[in-house]
């Protein structure tokens, strides 16, 4: 056990010592942005899936996360949005870079790591501008399979393909990836 406690030093150290204040605070300020949003979301959404019931509270996930978003936007200077590859909205498809790091999510949860502690972010040159990206994955909580589960309920269908007649984001459970907060920041200076 001690031989294999050193040998995680030594491969996270050398990560730590190549990683400059300004990357840790990024990093520590998109966990924060983080930590809110889903915080709030899971809270408001559970509440209104009890509430009002899920095909009333369908569109609390969509509006719930506009506003916070939107608000967090103005406040921090982040954009924030979620992403899947299996999607309600289809302007939440994602982007090259974020697909990238969901294929890497996916194949970390088939490897059975733990996802709930698990993100990437990396300084990427984003049309010839310096950005950090940071992705935190989404995981199933068991109030989401009412909309988002196999066993729908008729009126959910129904609310679904009123809305979203394109949508693909059914089918999960809970456990399952179910996609990520991914947020960018422009940052100064040269592109990597």
């Amino acid at each position: 056990m001690r031989q294999y406690i050193h040998i995680i030093w030594l491969l996270v150290l050398p990560a730590l010592a190549h990683a400059s204040s300004a990357d840790v605070l990024l990093l520590k300020q998109a966990r924060a942005q983080i930590k809110v949003i889903a915080g709030e979301l899971k809270q408001r959404v559970a509440r209104d899936v009890s509430a009002k019931g899920a095909e009333n509270a369908l569109a609390s996930c969509r509006l719930q996360v506009e506003g916070l978003t939107d608000r967090l936007t103005m406040h921090s200077g982040w954009e924030i949005r979620r992403t899947a590859f299996l999607v309600r909205n289809p302007d939440n498809q994602p982007d090259p870079w974020e697909r990238e790091v969901l294929d890497l999510f996916a194949q970390r949860k088939a490897e059975g790591v733990d996802l709930t502690q698990y993100e990437f972010a990396k300084v990427v040159n984003l049309d010839g501008k310096r950005v950090f990206r940071y992705m935190k994955p989404i995981l199933m909580q068991g109030f989401c399979t009412s909309c988002h589960g196999s066993n729908l309920s008729a009126e959910v269908r129904a609310r679904i393909a009123d809305k979203y007649p394109d949508d693909q984001a059914v089918g999960f459970k809970p456990g399952d990836l179910r996609g990520a907060f991914s947020l960018l920041k422009v940052l100064p200076g040269d592109p990597p």
